[in-house]
């Protein structure tokens, strides 16, 4: 396995008559997956679409008065002055699944959770408003590493496979001469599933571990091993290191060093306590071996974590903010510590990287090089961020411009808008009337993202690998 309107007629507006055709239309055509976890009470989904395949532009115009994906220019944003670092420093990401910016200690986070994270962060750029494409994990890592939404690449379900056609930043430095090494903690992202693309080498360790069950396991400290061993043999050659730790992730285990409280959120806690201790180990290692005056390192996470916000629990069932919203912490050598506070996407950050190199950008990609220059990083303002989920028999979408977002379900044709500087929960939702220009404005920015429903195709998934996934209650 290797790794988409008068008059009124009858009391009706014509507008919204023709809205909710383009609608019907769309929730016929969406992709369903059979990833999935535990759902939302007030997502519960009927009719299920089944339309899966190939992904290309749309041939329907978008709405009136709408340019398709409105974004700064790729021309606009690189560097044009001195490229930052010429001279291949390396580079490590660090990848801590699961885990809501708001469970971090230096994004507010009252618990001690992240004590390492928080010191490296003191030293770092912190994006504060970061998001993922999609809140699921093999969807939001294919974002990452091939700078597109997870659907531009076929990315709907765990059975789907990255192709060789689309470049990933490994890939990219690898050609640049880069000695490229992972280590992960989720067979679903290991050798053979896309994700080891321009990898050359990989500690493939799970498949080495007796009995490992991927729900129960506590990974964060082998992961850490085989990046140490990885470390303490650097050559001379620049290398790429991506690091993967899955602990947050449920089910949550017990850790008594690190204990916040008797259940539920604390063990998440817990967890994420114990995958930064682990951390702390590599960034301690990486000064130690002198060098972080050549070593550039990001943290992020995939996605967030659900703890009945809007009545459910996990991942993957919707697109509110506590599963979107992640931390992302870039480290570069002679960097000024900075908060920025305009909103990023993870697939910025392959561009972002290659734009500091002084390497060329794909054409294709869609995440936006972040500007670095005199030390800092400067985000363009005024973008608009899309979001998807097409997993587990979903069908949403979401845009966010400026402080405004809409959700849209295109099965059961329902929207829901929130203004995010007065109601950051999203427990307010505002008018979704034909009379509300800010709604309709909305809904044409997301209408005009270019998209063509997939068709469907067979799951690649062996057995093992089903049950596995259904463990981890990614299946059903």
């Amino acid at each position: 396995m290797k790794d988409s309107r008068g008059k009124v007629i009858a009391g009706i507006a014509p507008g919204r008559i023709v809205a909710i055709i383009l609608l019907a239309i769309a929730a016929l055509a969406f992709s369903t997956c059979t990833q999935g976890e535990k759902q939302s009470p007030n997502s519960s989904q009927t009719n299920p679409v089944s339309v899966r395949g190939d992904v290309n532009e749309e041939t329907t115009p978008p709405p009136s008065g709408e340019s398709r994906d409105a974004q700064p220019s790729l021309e606009t944003i690189v560097n044009k002055g001195p490229v930052p670092f010429p001279d291949k420093p390396n580079i490590l990401l660090l990848s801590l699944d699961t885990a809501r910016a708001d469970h971090v200690g230096c994004y507010g986070h009252t618990r001690n959770t992240t004590p390492n994270i928080d010191k490296f962060a003191k030293t770092s750029a912190v994006f504060e408003r970061a998001y993922s494409h999609a809140p699921w994990t093999y969807g939001s890592f294919a974002s990452l590493f091939t700078a597109r939404a997870p659907e531009r690449v076929g990315i709907f379900d765990w059975g789907d496979e990255l192709d060789e056609k689309f470049t990933t930043l490994a890939e990219i430095l690898k050609t640049a001469g880069y000695h490229t090494s992972m280590s992960v903690s989720m067979s679903g992202m290991n050798a053979g599933t896309g994700m080891d693309q321009g990898f050359d080498e990989i500690d493939n360790w799970i498949a080495k571990a007796k009995n490992y069950e991927e729900y129960t396991a506590i990974s964060s400290k082998n992961v850490s091993d085989a990046g140490l061993k990885i470390l303490d043999k650097v050559g001379k050659e620049p290398f790429f290191l991506w690091l993967h730790y899955y602990d947050p992730h449920e089910k949550y285990m017990n850790h008594d060093q690190f204990a916040f409280g008797p259940q539920g959120v604390y063990n998440y806690d817990e967890e994420i306590a114990f995958a930064d201790f682990h951390i702390g180990r590599i960034l301690d290692r990486i000064e130690k071996l002198g060098l972080l005056n050549n070593t550039i390192i990001i943290f992020h996470s995939d996605h967030g974590e659900e703890f009945d916000d809007h009545g459910g629990s996990m991942h993957s069932a919707t697109l509110y903010e506590e599963v979107l919203w992640v931390p992302l912490i870039i480290y570069a050598p002679g960097i000024t510590p900075h908060r920025i506070a305009q909103p990023v996407m993870l697939s910025d950050i392959a561009p972002t990287l290659l734009n500091m190199l002084g390497l060329q950008i794909p054409k294709e990609y869609e995440g936006l090089p972040i500007p670095y220059a005199g030390n800092k990083f400067t985000p363009v303002a005024g973008r608009t961020l899309y979001f998807e989920n097409y997993c587990n028999a979903h069908c949403q979408r979401a845009v966010r411009r400026g402080d405004m977002k809409l959700i849209h379900d295109c099965q059961k044709l329902h929207d829901e808008l929130f203004d995010l500087t007065n109601d950051p929960k999203e427990r307010k939702p505002l008018s979704v009337d034909e009379d509300n220009e800010v709604f309709l404005k909305m809904r044409a920015a997301l209408f005009s993202r270019r998209w063509t429903p997939p068709a469907r195709k067979e799951n690649t998934l062996s057995k093992s690998e089903k049950e596995n996934l259904k463990s981890l209650g990614y299946v059903h």
